[in-house]
Protein backbone atom coordinates (compact mmCIF):
# COMPACT_ATOMS: atom_id res chain seq x y z
CA UNK A 1 0.00 0.00 0.00
CA UNK A 2 1.26 3.52 -0.86
CA UNK A 3 2.07 5.78 2.00
CA UNK A 4 -0.88 8.11 0.45
CA UNK A 5 -2.97 5.55 0.69
CA UNK A 6 -2.15 4.57 4.20
CA UNK A 7 -2.59 8.03 5.26
CA UNK A 8 -6.41 8.00 3.83
CA UNK A 9 -6.78 4.64 5.86
CA UNK A 10 -5.81 6.00 9.05
CA UNK A 11 -8.08 9.27 8.25
CA UNK A 12 -10.77 7.22 8.14
CA UNK A 13 -10.06 5.25 11.64
CA UNK A 14 -9.31 8.59 13.03
CA UNK A 15 -12.78 9.97 12.04
CA UNK A 16 -14.25 6.93 12.76
CA UNK A 17 -13.20 6.22 16.49
CA UNK A 18 -13.81 10.03 17.32
CA UNK A 19 -17.22 9.76 16.39
CA UNK A 20 -17.40 12.58 13.35
CA UNK A 21 -18.93 12.93 10.52
CA UNK A 22 -17.10 11.88 7.13
CA UNK A 23 -17.76 13.29 4.19
CA UNK A 24 -15.89 12.31 1.19
CA UNK A 25 -16.24 15.13 -1.09
CA UNK A 26 -15.16 16.26 -4.80
CA UNK A 27 -11.90 18.39 -4.31
CA UNK A 28 -8.94 18.22 -1.33
CA UNK A 29 -10.67 17.27 1.32
CA UNK A 30 -7.88 15.35 3.11
CA UNK A 31 -5.00 18.16 2.62
CA UNK A 32 -7.34 20.48 4.80
CA UNK A 33 -7.97 17.60 7.44
CA UNK A 34 -4.32 16.85 7.60
CA UNK A 35 -4.08 20.26 9.28
CA UNK A 36 -5.27 18.56 12.75
CA UNK A 37 -3.19 17.74 15.57
CA UNK A 38 -4.17 13.90 15.36
CA UNK A 39 -3.89 13.79 11.55
CA UNK A 40 0.08 15.28 12.30
CA UNK A 41 0.95 12.00 14.14
CA UNK A 42 -0.84 10.01 11.53
CA UNK A 43 1.07 11.54 8.90
CA UNK A 44 4.48 11.02 11.34
CA UNK A 45 3.95 7.56 11.75
CA UNK A 46 3.47 6.62 8.08
CA UNK A 47 6.07 8.46 6.93
CA UNK A 48 8.31 7.29 8.93
CA UNK A 49 7.48 3.74 8.27
CA UNK A 50 9.28 5.07 4.75
CA UNK A 51 11.90 7.36 5.71
CA UNK A 52 13.73 7.61 8.83
CA UNK A 53 12.54 10.58 11.29
CA UNK A 54 15.33 12.98 11.94
CA UNK A 55 16.15 12.66 7.75
CA UNK A 56 15.69 16.16 6.31
CA UNK A 57 13.78 14.31 3.22
CA UNK A 58 10.86 13.21 6.20
CA UNK A 59 10.65 16.59 8.04
CA UNK A 60 9.75 18.09 4.51
CA UNK A 61 7.52 16.08 3.08
CA UNK A 62 5.97 16.01 6.56
CA UNK A 63 5.92 19.59 6.74
CA UNK A 64 4.64 19.05 3.04
CA UNK A 65 1.58 16.93 3.67
CA UNK A 66 0.58 18.88 7.37
CA UNK A 67 0.56 22.73 5.58
CA UNK A 68 3.87 23.25 7.45
CA UNK A 69 7.31 25.04 6.56
CA UNK A 70 10.25 22.00 7.79
CA UNK A 71 10.97 24.55 10.76
CA UNK A 72 7.33 24.67 11.99
CA UNK A 73 7.14 20.94 11.78
CA UNK A 74 10.01 20.22 13.30
CA UNK A 75 9.12 22.36 16.48
CA UNK A 76 6.25 20.86 16.90
CA UNK A 77 7.15 17.32 16.14
CA UNK A 78 10.14 18.31 19.50
CA UNK A 79 7.03 19.51 21.36
CA UNK A 80 4.92 16.29 20.84
CA UNK A 81 7.35 13.83 21.46
CA UNK A 82 8.29 15.56 24.41
CA UNK A 83 4.36 15.19 25.14
CA UNK A 84 4.46 11.70 24.46
CA UNK A 85 7.39 10.93 26.62
CA UNK A 86 6.32 12.30 29.90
Amino acid sequence: MRPIQRIVIHSFVFYDRNFARLMILAGPWLWSDLKHPGMYRIVQQVVGSHIPRGDAAHDELCATLTGMSPQEYRKWAAGNDAFENR
